[in-house]
């Protein structure tokens, strides 16, 4: 059986949603406030890997036949 819940007021029941909201996000935060920071570094090594690898792959197929 289920139920549903049907606010008296929606514009209330909007308000509350969105102050628990930010709530959740603040303590989602403030458990690991490095976590934005990690992640725009990663971007960054992983771009830096990308780019690297590929030339790395070129020098090999390049000296390949050079003994």
């Amino acid at each position: 059986m289920t139920y549903s819940f049907k606010p008296a007021d929606p514009a209330q029941a909007r308000q509350f949603d969105a102050e628990v909201a930010d709530l959740v996000a603040y303590l989602a935060f403030m458990t690991d406030p490095s976590a934005t920071t990690r992640v725009r570094i990663g971007v960054w090594v992983l771009l830096f890997w990308l780019v690297h690898r590929d030339r790395l792959v070129l020098n090999r197929e390049y000296w390949k036949d050079v003994k």
